[in-house]
């Protein structure tokens, strides 16, 4: 699957490769907690292709981890998007989401929706979109943040830098949209928010190197119509879903605190999956 699917698609499966003498082809053992959350196979389908000499099949990845982005590159001549319909994408949001919704706001769709998202809920206003390309990038330079973002990123740590700077405040091109896992890291370390997304892959990110705080600010969006994020309000107290595999590992021993202050949420969460999915 080399060249087919994301360096990071491939690390969460190397490392779920390691669980498979412990739980052969067991799904109670497994949980399948890689294939319900992240859309990758988990331990026991590999533990079946690993018996039967088989290769993981490209279908078993779900499409999101064979793009280089969460968002889709529009066709030649496409409007960029400013003026379609989100009507129904919202409702599919609504509708796998329910009662855990408030309410979902559109910001305008030209590239730089992700950071619109994140300018509004961080009070700057959808405007304020350059300011959080601008904070992103300063905190991959940070001197506190370099080593944690050198071994993140490892030989993408200029990608992801580059995906940050812009020419014009036009309209982007896809290499410079917001994309996911990179950009919930920086978005949860320098803001220290928990960031949660919603779409075909749910995820939450917790800051890296701070402890727990029971007044954390929460962000949600959402990843409607296969290119474009909103800004999702949520009601209080809603179920969150699996941290990255790469949080896990990376994290400080500090930032630990966070697994433990919202484990009712996350296991509330894992209860849903099958509602959810």
């Amino acid at each position: 699957m080399r060249g087919s699917v994301s360096r990071a698609a491939l690390r969460h499966i190397a490392e779920e490769l390691l669980r498979v003498d412990y739980v052969g082809t067991n799904r109670q053992i497994c949980g399948c907690t890689l294939r319900t959350s992240y859309g990758l196979p988990c331990a026991c389908e590999l533990g079946r292709y690993t018996l039967g000499g088989i290769p993981i099949p490209i279908d078993d990845v779900h499409v999101h981890w064979r793009k280089l982005t969460m968002e889709v590159e529009l066709e030649v001549g496409e409007d960029d998007g400013s003026e379609v319909d989100m009507t129904s994408a919202m409702d599919e949001l609504w509708r796998r989401f329910r009662s855990y919704i408030e309410d979902v706001v559109n910001v305008e769709s030209d590239g730089n929706c992700g950071f619109r998202v994140i300018a509004s809920l961080h009070g700057y206003g959808e405007d304020g979109w350059p300011m959080v390309r601008r904070e992103l990038g300063l905190e991959i330079i940070d001197k506190d943040g370099s080593t944690l973002y050198d071994k993140l990123f490892s030989n993408r740590l200029s990608e992801v830098r580059e995906s940050l700077m812009i020419e014009s405040f036009g309209s982007q091109p896809p290499e410079k949209w917001l994309s996911l896992p990179d950009m919930g890291y920086l978005i949860a370390n320098r803001y220290n928010v928990v960031l949660v997304c919603l779409g075909n892959l749910c995820m939450t990110f917790f800051p890296m190197t701070s402890s727990h705080s029971p007044n954390i600010s929460i962000y949600c969006i959402g990843f409607v119509n296969h290119n474009h994020w909103v800004q999702v309000n949520m009601k209080e107290g809603f179920p969150l879903p699996p941290f990255t595999l790469d949080w896990k590992n990376f994290r400080s021993h500090t930032a630990t605190t966070w697994m433990l202050g919202f484990t009712e949420r996350m296991q509330h969460w894992q209860l849903l999956t099958p509602v959810l999915a």
